[in-house]
């Protein structure tokens, strides 16, 4: 909870700083406005994609969109470096590969345009480098926990089969010499009562199974 309070803290953050820039340069803030509404519906209905790489595409997309509503790019870099993180951690490896040189190019392409100082080129290539690393680490450290739990829960599985087969074996075996002196008894003394604890017996060890598992 205290992750995810932190992560939109972050976020709105950045988005303030992009607005309250355009708004004290007296830029577009209308078209600012409407960027960041479609950034924030696109970035909200990410856990509903059934495709989430295709929502960060389209996000990368807001940068030329915005450079063609003559806004103030390097102000919008933040919020794309915030998202970046954010995909490590939300798409698989091949996707966030895509989602991560897609937006590599789009930054070069506009910084070759001069819309934005080289130095900030250098700076967001790092934190995508950065994001890519993450990616992969997270992805491999939950591949292994994933594999290491199917691993118990197939050893435990393993460990009660046993035990049932043992506890079946051993119980079993008792049941059927009862039965058998039982009748022994049943044929030399006729003593009553033995036919319903053979009975009984018997149908222990019938359902002997059912009430181990």
């Amino acid at each position: 909870m205290q992750a995810l309070i932190i992560r939109y803290i972050a976020l709105f953050f950045t988005i303030g700083v992009f607005l309250i820039h355009i708004l004290l340069n007296g830029g577009p803030i209308t078209n600012a406005i409407i960027l960041v509404t479609v950034t924030l519906c696109l970035y909200f209905t990410i856990p509903l994609s059934k495709i989430p790489v295709v929502n960060y595409l389209i996000i990368v997309l807001i940068i030329p969109i915005g450079a063609s509503f003559s806004i103030d790019i390097i102000y919008l870099l933040p919020m794309h470096a915030f998202f970046a993180m954010e995909g490590a951690f939300q798409l698989r490896q091949r996707e966030h590969t895509i989602y991560i040189c897609s937006l590599g190019i789009v930054c070069t392409v506009i910084t070759l345009f001069k819309l934005t100082p080289f130095v900030s080129l250098l700076l967001f290539i790092a934190i995508c480098k950065s994001s890519y690393f993450v990616n992969h680490f997270f992805w491999s450290v939950k591949e292994k926990g994933e594999l290491y739990t199917e691993q118990e829960q197939l050893a435990r599985a393993e460990e009660r089969t046993k035990m049932t087969r043992d506890i079946h074996d051993s119980v079993g075996h008792k049941l059927t010499a009862l039965l058998m002196q039982l009748e022994v008894l049943s044929i030399e003394n006729n003593i009553k009562g033995i036919e319903d604890i053979k009975e009984y017996s018997a149908s222990l060890k019938y359902h002997l199974p059912q009430i181990i598992q």
